[in-house]
């Protein structure tokens, strides 16, 4: 347990370091302190490359301004690069923390189980929807779950169909 919580440890800290150096190279071309996390955010909801291209696209979106196109073009390449890392650092400290929880999880079961945000441990309980980050217990986020009712699969026309038309086939030569 001691190596493994050595582990967290060192991937908490590593993180923390790659996302400073994230908001220091964006720091240029934004007011906002959170770019990081957003941009940490859609990769992982939609992987890093998709949106390096969002981002090249419509760097609005992520509250970033480039003086011109060549600008953002320069930065690319060392966006990619810090926010892939940033994931693969996000990715290893919840691989930990996973693991970490498991084997507590075998001594007591029913604790409460501890997940990771943002490079930062926190607990959530449904019971209460109290969610609280270990590194500052005071500060509680209270979360009210909604009921969403169940729906219907979409349903889909001939129109629809995502199968692409074959090409016609060329004849081969011999």
């Amino acid at each position: 347990m001691a190596r493994l919580q050595g582990e967290i440890e060192y991937s908490k800290k590593h993180y923390h370091d790659l996302r400073q150096r994230m908001a220091a190279h964006l720091q240029p071309y934004t007011t906002d302190p959170k770019v990081p996390e957003h941009l940490l955010a859609h990769a992982l909801e939609f992987g890093v490359e998709h949106t390096v291209d969002t981002l090249t696209r419509d760097p609005a979106k992520f509250a970033l301004v480039y003086p011109t196109p060549a600008s953002i073009a320069a930065s690319r390449p060392r966006t990619e690069e810090l926010l892939d890392r940033l994931v693969e650092a996000e990715q290893s400290l919840t691989g930990f923390v996973v693991q970490r929880e498991d084997a507590l999880d075998q001594k007591q079961p029913g604790r409460e189980r501890v997940m990771v945000h943002e490079g930062r441990e926190f607990t959530f309980n449904a019971k209460t929807g109290e969610w609280r980050y270990l590194d500052n217990p005071d500060m509680v986020f209270t979360y009210t779950p909604t009921r969403v009712e169940n729906t219907a699969a979409p349903t889909f026309t001939p129109d629809d169909d995502p199968t692409p038309t074959p090409r016609p086939q060329r004849p081969m030569r011999r």
